[in-house]
C-alpha cells in the first residue's frame, strides 16, 4: 500500500517517532535518490540547481574494455547539452579520443570506471576539453594506455584542455600511462585537485599555455589562477636512468616568434610527490614543483617531496613563495631561484637525508642566475639539516638578501658570492668542525648580525682577489667552538682592502 505525502506529514505530527518512519518521512519530503526514465535522464533532487545526468550505457557504451564506445558517449555528451552530466557507471570505456565540446558540463566518471585509450600509437589521448567550465570528477580512472615505461608510444595527455577550456576542473581522478602529461590545461583557472597519478612519464601536472600548443595548432595567451592541490603523485616507479621532467609545471613561455606569454598567481598547495631516488640526470630537471619561464607570483605551500634532483624550482618565477613544505632526499637543490627577483622562502623543513648537495654547487636552497635577476630575496625560517659533505645549506649570489631566523647544519652553512647589500641575521649555523659557517666571496655590504656559529673551522670568512673592496659589519654573533671566529682572507696573497666592523661578538664555548 502507497502512502501518501499528506498522510507521512499527517503521521509525523501525531505519532512518536522512530527511525524507519523519519526515513520515510525525509524521502517523501525531499526524495536522495532521483529517478530515472527511459532515456537514462537522472534526476538529482534538492537545491535550486539541479544536474540532469546522461548515462553512457543508454546510449550504447558497452564499458567492456574491448568495444569503442567513442561515439556512443559523445551521443552522452550531446543529449546532455549546455550544464548537463555524463555518468561513467563502473567498466572500461575503451575510447579513440573523447572531446568535451559542451560548456558547463560534468563528467562522472564513477569508482570502478575507467576511461582508456584505444592506444595503436594514436597521440589522441582518452580526454580533451575544449569548452569552458567543464569538470571532471568521481573516483575513477582516465588511462592512456602507456605501453611501457620510458617509452614514446601512444598518447600525449591523458586529458587536456585547450586554451578554450577556462575553469576546468578535474578532480578525484585517477589519472595514469600517459608518454607525456597527465593532466594539461592550458586555459586560466584550470584546477586540479585530489587527484592521483602513476606512470605519466614527462609530466602529471602541466599547467601552461605551453609551446607544445603551437605544435598542435592552438594560440598561445597568458594564464591566470592554475592550480594543484592535494594530489598524490607517485614517479618512483620510473628509471632514473631516464626520467627527465617535472612533477608539477605552472609556467608561462615564448611562442615561436619570440613573444611571451605569462602565468599569474599559479598555486601547487598540499601536494604529495614521491619521485626517484638518485636520479641520473645531472641538471636538478627531475624536480618536484616548477614555477617556470615567466610565471609570477607562484605559490608553493605545504608540499611534502621526496627524492628526484631538485624539490621545488623558481626559474625566471617572479615573486614566487615557498612557505611550509617539506622536501626530502633531493641530491641538487631542495629549493632553486634562478633569475627569480622578489621570493619569499619561508618556514620550510628540509632534510637532506645525506644526499643533498652530492651533486656539484648542490645546496638546500639557492639562488643564482647569468642575468642578475634574484634580487630582493627573503629566507626566512626555514630548518635545514642532513646535507651531503660537499653541499651547502644556502648559496647565494647577486644582490639585495634577507637571510633570517634560519636553523642550518652542514660543514659549509651559507656561501655569498657577487653578493651585495644581504643582511644575515639570527640564523643558527651549525658544522662539524671543519668547514665554514658563513663564507662571503667576492661581497659589498654584507651585515651578519646576531647569529649563532657552533663548531666551524671558520665562522665567518671574507674572501675577494686583490683590489676589490668590500664593507661588512660583523657584530653581537656568538661564535661558539670555532677555531677561527672571522678571517679575512686574502686569495691573492696580498692584503684585501675592506673595511670590517667587529664589534660585539661572543667567543667561546656554548
Amino acid at each position: 500500500m502507497s502512502v501518501s505525502r499528506r498522510d507521512l506529514l499527517k503521521l509525523a505530527a501525531t505519532a512518536v517517532p522512530t527511525w524507519a518512519g523519519l526515513g520515510a518521512l525525509a524521502e517523501a519530503v525531499a526524495p536522495t535518490r532521483g529517478s530515472a526514465d527511459a532515456a537514462g535522464i537522472l534526476q538529482k533532487a534538492g537545491g535550486p540547481e539541479r544536474l540532469t545526468t546522461f548515462d553512457v550505457r543508454n546510449y550504447g557504451a558497452v564499458g567492456d574494455g574491448v568495444t569503442d564506445d567513442t561515439t556512443a558517449i559523445h551521443a552522452a555528451r550531446d543529449a546532455a547539452g549546455v550544464g548537463g552530466g555524463v555518468m561513467f557507471p563502473p567498466g572500461a570505456y575503451l575510447t579513440t579520443g573523447l572531446s568535451a565540446t559542451i560548456a558547463s558540463q560534468v563528467w562522472q566518471i564513477m569508482a570502478g570506471a575507467t576511461i582508456k585509450s584505444k592506444g595503436s600509437g594514436s597521440t589522441a589521448g582518452p580526454i580533451t576539453v575544449d569548452a569552458a567550465n567543464v569538470t571532471i570528477t568521481g573516483g575513477g580512472a582516465v588511462d592512456g594506455n602507456r605501453s611501457v615505461i620510458g617509452g614514446n608510444a601512444h598518447v600525449w595527455s591523458c586529458i587536456t584542455g585547450t586554451v578554450n577550456a577556462s575553469d576546468l576542473t578535474v578532480d578525484n581522478i585517477t589519472v595514469q600511462n600517459a608518454v607525456f602529461y597527465g593532466v594539461w590545461g592550458q586555459a586560466s583557472r584550470t584546477r586540479v585537485t585530489r587527484c592521483r597519478f602513476s606512470r605519466i612519464y614527462a609530466t602529471p601536472i602541466m599547467l601552461s599555455s605551453y609551446y607544445l600548443a603551437v605544435l598542435l595548432g592552438s594560440t598561445m595567451q597568458d594564464t591566470y589562477d592554475m592550480e594543484a592541490s592535494d594530489n598524490y603523485i607517485d614517479r618512483r616507479d620510473e628509471d632514473p636512468a631516464t626520467l627527465a621532467s617535472t612533477a608539477i609545471s605552472i609556467r608561462g613561455n615564448n611562442d615561436t616568434s619570440g613573444a611571451l606569454h605569462a602565468t599569474y598567481r599559479g598555486k601547487a598547495l598540499r601536494n604529495t610527490i614521491m619521485m626517484p631516488i638518485n636520479p641520473a640526470e645531472p641538471t636538478g630537471i627531475v624536480c618536484g614543483i616548477e614555477f617556470g619561464a615567466q610565471s609570477y607570483y607562484g605559490l608553493a605551500e605545504g608540499n611534502k617531496i621526496e627524492n628526484g634532483s631538485m624539490g621545488i624550482s623558481f626559474a625566471r618565477g617572479h615573486y614566487g613563495k615557498a612557505i611550509g613544505n617539506t622536501l626530502i632526499g633531493q641530491t641538487f637543490f631542495a629549493i632553486e631561484m634562478a633569475d627569480s627577483p622578489g621570493c619569499v622562502i619561508q618556514a620550510n623543513v628540509i632534510n637532506g637525508s645525506g644526499r643533498l648537495g652530492s651533486l656539484p654547487s648542490g645546496s638546500a636552497i639557492t639562488s643564482h642566475g647569468a642575468a642578475g635577476l634574484s634580487t630582493d630575496i627573503s629566507i626566512v625560517g626555514n630548518r635545514i639539516f642532513g646535507i651531503h659533505d660537499s653541499g651547502r645549506s644556502i648559496s647565494l649570489s647577486h644582490s639585495r638578501y634577507t637571510v633570517t631566523g634560519n636553523t642550518v647544519e652542514s660543514k659549509y652553512g651559507m656561501t655569498l658570492s657577487n653578493v651585495s647589500d644581504a643582511n644575515i641575521s639570527k640564523n643558527v649555523i651549525r658544522g662539524n668542525g671543519t668547514g665554514q659557517g658563513v663564507q662571503l666571496v667576492k661581497c659589498n655590504r654584507i651585515v651578519v648580525s646576531g647569529n649563532t656559529v657552533e663548531s666551524q673551522n671558520v665562522g665567518v670568512q671574507i674572501s675577494a682577489p686583490s683590489g676589490t673592496a668590500g664593507v661588512f659589519n660583523i657584530s653581537n654573533n656568538r661564535f661558539w667552538d670555532c677555531h677561527v671566529s672571522v678571517d679575512e682572507l686574502a686569495v691573492s696573497g696580498s692584503t684585501v682592502p675592506q673595511i670590517i666592523t667587529k664589534d660585539g661578538n661572543i667567543i667561546g664555548p656554548p
